[in-house]
């Protein structure tokens, strides 16, 4: 009897050594209670911080309204357009360019069939063509009013140097333009994003007849070079088949001149020109107020777990103190 209640009073049983169990058997061992956060304790805490809940909404909010009113105004213009390419060489022209195709390079000639949209492109948005660009516009005082000098009609001191840097000049007005393709259509959209809408639609419009002009001039010099070169080779040679090779090369030059003389839209063709827009695309006003609103809102609620936590560990930093 004595036996049977020692036994029923040992817990967890004991297991003789060597008795075969390799494992002792399953035994409920007490485990620490863990902390378990309830919806309802949660939604407490919001309630006893709904003041700072409400207060880092409305600062939001005030916030978000004045930044939507006081943000400049931005319009955007846009002109589509079409690379207008170039005519297609001829076959004899063509049968040209394969026999003597290095002298063609040496002259510069390019027997090409198509125009590179991807480099006039990349003509458009260079620092050298854009700041050519605002000085012919004058868009000096306009991108940098603050140091411009109206009346002396030049820059104000910054620092120790006079106006900021071509560097900073073209990055201005290349964030205000924009160049996108639709290889699939082929088609090329130019827009200027300005506070000015006239100006915008300007400066798009201007973009565009001074990149054809620019390549129009560069064709032309590059071909007037060619048929120099050309014209001293055909002086040093007396091989008939030369010279008339050197013929066709020069009149094929002597067209591209008369043709990009004559073709004002030389590398774009216009086909949607940019007209004033009427409308703004910045700032987008409810959006900032919306997005305001709920960035304060999150922000109070996350501030009131923040403040109920610090609460949480103070008390019984508190209760220690008092025993």
């Amino acid at each position: 009897m004595n036996q049977q209640q020692n036994s029923g009073s040992e817990y967890p049983p004991q297991i003789p050594p060597n008795s075969g169990m390799p494992y002792p058997p399953y035994q409920a061992y007490p485990y620490p209670e863990e902390d378990e956060i309830s919806l309802v304790e949660l939604w407490d805490v919001l309630v006893a911080k709904k003041k700072i809940i409400i207060l880092c909404t409305i600062i939001a909010s005030l916030i978000s309204v004045v930044i939507a009113l006081t943000s400049p105004v931005i319009y955007r213009a846009e002109t589509l357009l079409i690379p207008a390419g170039e005519k297609s060489k001829s076959s004899g022209l063509s049968s040209i360019a394969a026999q003597f195709g290095g002298l063609a390079s040496m002259a510069g000639i390019n027997m090409g069939g198509s125009s590179n949209v991807a480099e006039t492109l990349a003509i458009l948005k260079s620092k050298s063509f854009v700041i050519d660009f605002i000085k012919e516009e004058n868009l000096y005082p306009i991108l940098f009013p603050e140091i411009w000098d109206h009346d002396k009609n030049q820059w104000k001191m910054v620092g120790d140097e006079p106006g900021p840097s071509i560097l900073k000049i073209s990055k201005a007005f290349l964030g205000c333009l924009s160049v996108s393709q639709d290889k699939k259509a082929g088609l090329v959209t130019l827009s200027i994003e300005f506070e000015n809408p006239e100006l915008a639609t300007q400066w798009a419009n201007k973009l565009v007849i001074k990149i054809n002009t620019y390549l129009r001039e560069q064709a032309v010099k590059e071909s007037k070079d060619s048929i120099a070169y050309l014209t001293n080779q055909l002086k040093k040679t007396n091989k008939v088949e030369l010279q008339q090779v050197l013929f066709n090369l020069i009149e094929s030059q002597t067209k591209t001149i008369m043709l990009a003389n004559v073709r004002e839209e030389y590398a774009f063709k216009v086909i949607d020109p940019a007209i004033v827009p009427d409308t703004r695309i910045k700032p987008k006003r409810k959006l900032i107020v919306i997005l305001g609103f709920i960035l304060g809102l999150m922000g109070g609620v996350f501030l009131s777990f923040v403040l109920n936590f610090i609460d949480n560990n103070k008390k019984p930093a508190e209760e220690d103190d008092k025993t």
